[in-house]
């Protein structure tokens, strides 16, 4: 019988969803929550009808979800360097889009490290950045979640 080793011996185990973004490996996550994607409606009613129709008049997608972040190697502040070129509190800029929109690629890993299923999600963008609680013991700080607006998202 072959040697597995288990999430304890080997963290990365546990976070079996890998993100790459523009192609560099960024970081490890626990679980995701892909977009959703809806048609956006219209209602109609004409003169003295009693009941609307309902028309597809475009596309919308939800923002893409991750939570439980372990960075990868010598990628330790990828997502706060990323939300600064969005908007930088320091000098109080917003960014430009060709700069802050990036493509990234998810990978959901069997436990061998091999990958099962592939996102490709263009134009995203950080939005929201939750390191959550913090002891007075920890020295990293640990992001718990991070939610991305992205523009397309496909699964590949």
């Amino acid at each position: 019988m072959p040697f597995i080793p288990t999430a304890a011996t080997n963290p990365r185990q546990k976070n079996r969803f890998r993100v790459d973004i523009e192609g560099l490996e960024a970081a490890y996550v626990y679980s995701i929550k892909l977009p959703k994607v809806e048609a956006i409606t219209k209602e109609y009613r004409g003169g003295g009808e009693l009941y609307s129709a309902k028309y597809p008049v475009g596309m919308k997608i939800s923002d893409f979800e991750l939570s439980k972040i372990m960075p990868a190697d010598s990628m330790d502040y990828w997502a706060w360097n990323w939300l600064i070129t969005v908007v930088d509190p320091d000098v109080q800029r917003i960014g430009v889009p060709s700069e802050y929109k990036k493509d990234i690629e998810v990978q959901h890993l069997n436990w061998l490290s091999v990958p099962i299923h592939t996102w490709y999600m263009a134009g995203a963008w950080p939005k929201i950045i939750d390191y959550g609680e913090q002891g007075a013991e920890d020295l990293d700080k640990v992001i718990q979640g991070i939610v991305l607006s992205v523009e397309s998202c496909e699964e590949i």
